[in-house]
Formats: C-alpha cells, sequence, structure tokens
C-alpha cells in the first residue's frame, strides 16, 4: 500500500511539474512462457502507454529486443507462429542441406555426438545447439542494425544481460551488434553453445539477473514495470530424470535472483502461467493472451500512465523514425570473418557468386546453410556493415570446437537373430580442408563383432569443383551365417580387403556419380557348423570395374516422412567375364501431418560364371525381409517391392532431438538363389524407433511365408 502511495504521489508530482516519467520496461526469461510478454505490449499499446526503454534478459531480452527495434506486438506475434521451433532448438542441421559426403557419414553413423580430435585430447562441443539457424533467424530480423555505439540509438532504447563465464558477472549488452546481444542473452548453458567475444564467454543472462529492473534503473527510468512469468508451485513428482533435475537447478538459482530485483520495480505484472511449460512453444498464442491478462489485471493503476490520443500518435510517430529499414539494394561488398584467408576467400567466391544473381535473402540464408552444411564450421551469421558510405554483408564464420579433425563415435547393438545379439564399437575420424578447402580425409574403424578399418582421401579439382578423385584403402572382416531350411547351420567369417581409385562428380548435394577400379582380395574360413558342399573355404581375388550413382533426397537419415533414396551400381569383373548391377530405392510421402506412405523396390542380378557363392546378394533383416535372418537367401538375381506406413508420434520441440515412430509394411519377393530355386517369399514387419541425439533404438517383429518369423531390437544402424 505505502509503494502504491508512493506511485500515485510521483505521478501526481511530476504530472504538475508538466514532466512525463519515464517509463521502462522489464521483461523476465522463460523460453516459451516468454511469449506472454507479446501480450503485455499489445495491451499498453492499445491503452496508448508509453515506453520509454527496455530491458530483459534470455527470451524477455529477445521479445524485448525485437520490439526495440520497431517491430510490432502483431508482427513479432507473427514471427512466433511462422518459426520452426523444434529446427530452431534442436539445432541440428537439416539432413536435406547437409553436404553429400556428411549425409554419408550420418547414413553410417546415425548420431549427433562428434569430438574435437587435438592435441590436448578430445573436445565436447560447447553446446548440443551451436546456434546457427537461431542465429541466421536473428541475423534477418536485425539486418537494419549494424554495429552500434550505443543502444541509445534504437527505436526504443534498449539492454539485455548475459553472464560471462570467465569473470563470473553480468555482462549488459548496451552497445555493438543487436543479433550478438540477443543470441548471448538466450545462450542456455550447454543447450546452446556460448558467445565468444573479445576474451569473454557469454551464457543465458537469466542465471544471475532474470529480472533486470536494476538495469532499466541505471537507464534512468522513473517508473519501471516489470512482468513476471509465473510458473506456479512445483510437483516433487515432476522432477524426476536427469534433465528435470538439471531444469529445476536452473530454476531455483534463477528464482533466487529475481527476488533481488522483483521488489524494485514499481509495478509488478504477474502472468500465470502455472499451465504451461518453458517448451510450448506451439502454444504461444495462447501463451501471449495470458500476457494480455496480466496487464488488464493492473489496468486502474497502469491507464495512470496513458497518453491523449495525440499526445501518443506523435510519441510513436517519434519512435517509427527512428527505425532503420533493412537494406532492399544488393550489396555493395561481401566479407567473411572467423576462417583463415583461404577458406574465407573459398567461402566470399560462393556468396558473391549468388549476389550477382540478385538472389532472395531466403536463398542466401540456404547458401549459409549449405556451407555449413559442408562440416568445418559450427555456425555462420551474418550482418550488415558499412564502409566508405556503402553498405555491404559481414558474413561471421564461427569454427567447430576442436577441429579440424573430428570424432564421430558409433555404437551398434544387433539383436536381429535375438539368440546372438552382436556388439560393435567404433568410429569415424574426419579430418577437413586436408589439403586445401573441402578436401579431406576420412577413416573409420570398428571392433567387436565386425573389425576393420578403411581410409579415403577425397580432394576436388578446384576448391569450389564438383569433379574429384578418391583414392581408398581398406580391411574388414564379418560374420557371415548360412542356413539350410530356415535354421542357421554353418557360420563363417568373410575378410575383405583392398584398394580403389574413383573419379567423379558431386553433382549437388543431394547426388553423385563415381567410376573406378578396385583390387579386391577376399578370404572365407568357416568357424563353426558342418561344411556345405556348395560353400567352402575360399582364398581369391576379384577385381572390378564399378560405376556408382547415389541420391539422397529423403528429409531424415534414418526415418525420412519425405523424398526419395536411390542407391546403384554396376560391377564389372574382367578376370571372370561378369558383370553385377543393382538397384535400390525408398520412396516417403507424407499424407498428414504424422502420417507418410513409404514405397521401395530393390533389384539385383549376377550375369556370368560366379568368382565365389558367397559373393551373392544377400536378403534378410529388418529392411530386406525381416522375417529371414541376415544372409538367409542368397541370391542370383532377386527383386523387392515394399509398401507400408510411417507413423510420428506427437512430441514437443525437444532440445536433444528425440522422436518416436511407429513404422509397419508389407514385402513381397522374387528370389533365384544360389541353389537355383525359383522362391516367392513375403513379409510383414511391424516395428517402434526412437531417434535420439545418441543414434536410433528401435524395436520389432516379421512374420512371413513358410513359417518364418522373427522379432529383433537393436542400437545404431537399421540396416
Amino acid at each position: 500500500m505505502n509503494r502504491l502511495l508512493f506511485l500515485l504521489c510521483l505521478v501526481a508530482t511530476l504530472g504538475a511539474q508538466q514532466k512525463r516519467p519515464k517509463i521502462a520496461l522489464v521483461f523476465e526469461g522463460g523460453a516459451a512462457l516468454g511469449f506472454a510478454h507479446v501480450g503485455v505490449l499489445d495491451w499498453l499499446e492499445a491503452n496508448r502507454i508509453p515506453i520509454d526503454m527496455v530491458a530483459g534478459a534470455s527470451m524477455g531480452g529477445l521479445i524485448g529486443g525485437l520490439y526495440s527495434a520497431g517491430y510490432t506486438p502483431a508482427e513479432i506475434r507473427k514471427i512466433a507462429n511462422e518459426a520452426d521451433w523444434a529446427a530452431l532448438l534442436g539445432g541440428e542441421t537439416k539432413f536435406r542441406e547437409l553436404s553429400f559426403r556428411r549425409k554419408e557419414d550420418r547414413l553410417a553413423f546415425p548420431n549427433r555426438i562428434e569430438l574435437g580430435v587435438s592435441k590436448g585430447g578430445l573436445q565436447l562441443p560447447a553446446g548440443f545447439n551451436e546456434g546457427h539457424e537461431i542465429g541466421l533467424m536473428l541475423s534477418r530480423l536485425t539486418l537494419g542494425y549494424p554495429s552500434l555505439k550505443s543502444f541509445d540509438e534504437m527505436p526504443t532504447p534498449f539492454r539485455c544481460v548475459s553472464v560471462d563465464l570467465v569473470s563470473g558477472k553480468n555482462k549488459v549488452w548496451n552497445s555493438g551488434l543487436l543479433n550478438e546481444a540477443l543470441r548471448s542473452t538466450m545462450s542456455i548453458p550447454a543447450m546452446f553453445s556460448p558467445v565468444r567475444k573479445g576474451g569473454g564467454i557469454y551464457v543465458d543472462g537469466g542465471l544471475l539477473d532474470n529480472l533486470p529492473v536494476d538495469v532499466a534503473r541505471q537507464m534512468g527510468a522513473d517508473i519501471v514495470i516489470a512482468v513476471h512469468l509465473s510458473k506456479g508451485p512445483v510437483d516433487p513428482k515432476t522432477i524426476s530424470s536427469l534433465f528435470e533435475v538439471m531444469s529445476r537447478s536452473v530454476s531455483v538459482v534463477m528464482g533466487a535472483s529475481e527476488m533481488r530485483t522483483i521488489s524494485q520495480a514499481d509495478v509488478v505484472l504477474v502472468a500465470d502461467l502455472a499451465k504451461y511449460s518453458i517448451t510450448d512453444y506451439a502454444k504461444n498464442a495462447e501463451i501471449v493472451e495470458v500476457g494480455k491478462q496480466a496487464a488488464e489485471g493492473k489496468a486502474n493503476l497502469l491507464r495512470r500512465f496513458a497518453m491523449e490520443e495525440k499526445e501518443y500518435e506523435d510519441f510513436q510517430r517519434v519512435r517509427s523514425s527512428r527505425i532503420r529499414k533493412i537494406p532492399m539494394d544488393a550489396p555493395k561488398f561481401i566479407s567473411v570473418l572467423g576462417a583463415d584467408s583461404h577458406t574465407a576467400e573459398s567461402v566470399r567466391e560462393r556468396l558473391v557468386a549468388l549476389v550477382d544473381q540478385k538472389v532472395s535473402p531466403a536463398k542466401f540464408e540456404a547458401e549459409l546453410t549449405k556451407i555449413v552444411g559442408l562440416g568445418r564450421f559450427a555456425s555462420l551469421g551474418y550482418q550488415q556493415s558499412i564502409k566508405d558510405g556503402q553498405s555491404g554483408l559481414e558474413v561471421t564464420a564461427t569454427p567447430k570446437p576442436g577441429g579440424p579433425v573430428f570424432l564421430t563415435p558409433g555404437v551398434e547393438f544387433n539383436g536381429v537373430d535375438a539368440t546372438d545379439t552382436r556388439f560393435a564399437i567404433g568410429g569415424r575420424i574426419t579430418w577437413i580442408d586436408f589439403w586445401g578447402f573441402r578436401s579431406e580425409l576420412r577413416s573409420d574403424v570398428w571392433f567387436g563383432s565386425r573389425f576393420g578399418a578403411s581410409s579415403e582421401l577425397y580432394k576436388p579439382f578446384r576448391p569450389n569443383s564438383r569433379f574429384f578423385i578418391a583414392p581408398r584403402v581398406y580391411v574388414e572382416s564379418n560374420p557371415f551365417d548360412l542356413y539350410l531350411s530356415g535354421d542357421p547351420v554353418s557360420s563363417y567369417r568373410l575378410r575383405q580387403q583392398g584398394a580403389a581409385m574413383d573419379t567423379g562428380i558431386t553433382i549437388n548435394r543431394f547426388s553423385e556419380l563415381r567410376l573406378g577400379y578396385q583390387f579386391n582380395w577376399y578370404k572365407a574360413n568357416q568357424r563353426m557348423g558342418p561344411p556345405i558342399p556348395q560353400l567352402t573355404t575360399l582364398g581369391f581375388r576379384r577385381d572390378a570395374l564399378v560405376l556408382r550413382y547415389a541420391y539422397e533426397g529423403q528429409d531424415e537419415a534414418i526415418v525420412a516422412r519425405r523424398g526419395l533414396r536411390i542407391r546403384a551400381r554396376s560391377e564389372y569383373y574382367p578376370a571372370y567375364g561378369s558383370s553385377l548391377v543393382e538397384l535400390n530405392t525408398v520412396f516417403a510421402l507424407p499424407v498428414s501431418k504424422q502420417n507418410s506412405l513409404i514405397a521401395g523396390f530393390a533389384g539385383g542380378s549376377l550375369v556370368g560364371p560366379l568368382s565365389s557363392s558367397l559373393l551373392t546378394f544377400t536378403l534378410g533383416g529388418p529392411q530386406r525381409l525381416g522375417a529371414y535372418g541376415i544372409n538367409e537367401i542368397l541370391a542370383r538375381n532377386y527383386a523387392i517391392g515394399t509398401f507400408g506406413i510411417l507413423h510420428e508420434v506427437k512430441s514437443q520441440p525437444s532440445l536433444l532431438g528425440s522422436k518416436v515412430f511407429l513404422t509397419g509394411f508389407v514385402q513381397g519377393a522374387r528370389t533365384y538363389d544360389l541353389f537355383r530355386d525359383l522362391r516367392y517369399p513375403v513379409n510383414a514387419t511391424g516395428s517402434i524407433v526412437l531417434r535420439t541425439l545418441f543414434g536410433p533404438l528401435f524395436l520389432g517383429g516379421s512374420i512371413g511365408d513358410r513359417g518364418h518369423r522373427k522379432w529383433f531390437f537393436g542400437v545404431g544402424r537399421l540396416f
């Protein structure tokens, strides 16, 4: 009551002195709950209440920064509705945007764990989300604001706060690049990589000052209106998992800072958000309405600050005159910062070519994402730069930590045969720019039920050329089970080693064509079971001229909702006068928000004499007649048709990228096997697949003809 009386007296006194009090709006952090701030802004503008300055932290800093830059509440609401929050929060470069070689990486090692390799050892990334997608959004929305001497130059003076992990103190952003300030204030530790600038490392400002009323006071505010996002009482039953404990721990720390500053505000608007969670980005429209209700709850007090209609129009007109428009003309220059001179020049050449074509901003950003998809940068952002009176673009590259050598680990549990679960651990080591821009040395190692090593040097003819050469060497050893009448009877170990030289063209980020010659040596050793007359211990050489084509147009590496995948190969064996052709295709077509139809065809044929009975086409396993064991059908030629449906279980946007899928499909085949039997196997498969940051987990079962049936589980690749 005393504070209210003081506030009314202050308003009366200032009114008597013909001076209007300077009003500051302070926004609290709270992830998706922060959309309530948009509702508060909407209500204040509708009631002609002037906002002279804004301060905020985390999501409050983002909303406040956009408003201060000149966006209306309606425009901010539209941004929230149209944003792809799953992509912004997940941080994963979309599979379709990856370069072809990075697509190959994701197919071979279907997880998002990548470690830098340096003299100091292995280096983890600084966050699950490197911030590329959200950085592009901020770059786009703040393009009209190059580096500012003071954020007081903005239509509404603005401040946001971060925490400097080096000094352990608050950092108040009051000048510089607006997109950099907004990116830093919402960098949740461990989830988003921090912003590095000078000697500082900046993360979410909500950790120490989630409701920065003190900052608004320092800006010279007479009246401070603070917006508090009330989450209601905590249910102990909801704090059970590791991430829930971490989230609640951070909330406790942030809540303590709020209590220290909230008492300094003159008016506190409480948005009751107990029924919403911090991940409810899809419910942004509902949360906006809660913000309006919070302001309406203090309507009698707030309307005391309202202006007359003509006076408010003049106030808004002055504010609008300070808005810096996004430049419409093509940039006069492009510079690239954060990369070595050769890489920077190669990137600049690609971007200048786009600018010369006068492409749209969306296509320019898509090109930046494609460059990130090459694998050398964690993120690319851009901002307007003024040099010699001319407007250009300054592109800032953030290299991946620990590069240029990276390790992607892999783990596989193969439970296709429940009585013989197999395990392997391995990794892919990629040395980016090993021999110039876009070249790389890529090596794989595996230990366990399958083991081996391979290494390939990929070298484009020129830095931005699509043509390349790719010599490689390899050695590998895999189990090879043989069946009779549906039962495993013998186990072999098939060892392969060789070298090859390929040349080819990367047609685009979706497809590649290769022609090469391979020198291959094989040795098969029987380990268990009786010998089979047609299949004896073998050691031989089989060189081949190989033509391969691959098209990877699906939207995901493992569980695709949309797109086409093609794998085709043709091999000719001069020593035997025989040849091989094979084609594999899969097509996914979404028919609703959560369902897709799946169709596929696979077929192959061997022409001429066999060099070995073990080198036929092998069928069996979850995606190639799952009711049969792996290698149960050895075919000289075959054809398989697949048709099914994939259902994506509804889920919230996740920083860890977890999704759950249910799939069911039927298959019919024609096979002409090693024993010259013509068969027409059929099969039905159902499974559940959990896609996580650490790779896919799957469980399912198949039933087929002739009494064949199997259930299977696994971790790692599905094929």
